[in-house]
């Protein structure tokens, strides 16, 4: 296959009337459509589903790695079962622990603190 030669094309020039014209719109349209999130805006939160996600994620690692760790033990030491369930006791800890330090952050980011008060049902007033 040849190559075809490149063309060499002059730049337009900055002060271009048309060309800035242009681009104004281009980054209107971009801002418009999401694709370019204005400068003074911070980016948007994330979904309840992100959230619910990075949680049980959170929760699987510690039990998976856990588990790895212990069938490790079992293998190198023959204790088996009991580094692989001793493990995945530690593992399933550790787990809930990072469980619970990043609801504490994402509370935290979202503005409910674990002291926010909830409004009391008028039903469970005993009068």
């Amino acid at each position: 296959m040849a190559k075809r030669p490149t063309e060499e094309r002059a730049p337009l020039a900055a002060s271009d009337k048309g060309e800035r014209d242009f681009r104004e719109r281009l980054k209107k349209a971009r801002v418009k459509a999401g694709l370019d999130a204005p400068a003074d805006q911070p980016p948007p939160p994330l979904g309840l589903a992100s959230y619910a996600l990075r949680l049980a994620t959170e929760l699987v690692a510690g039990v998976v790695v856990g588990g790895l760790i212990g069938w490790w033990v079992d293998r190198t030491f023959k204790t088996s079962p009991f580094g692989l369930i001793g493990f995945l006791v530690l593992g399933a800890a550790a787990g809930t622990l990072n469980l619970v330090r990043s609801v504490q952050r994402m509370n935290a980011q979202l503005g409910t603190g674990s002291g926010a008060q909830t409004p009391a049902d008028e039903d469970d007033e005993d009068e």
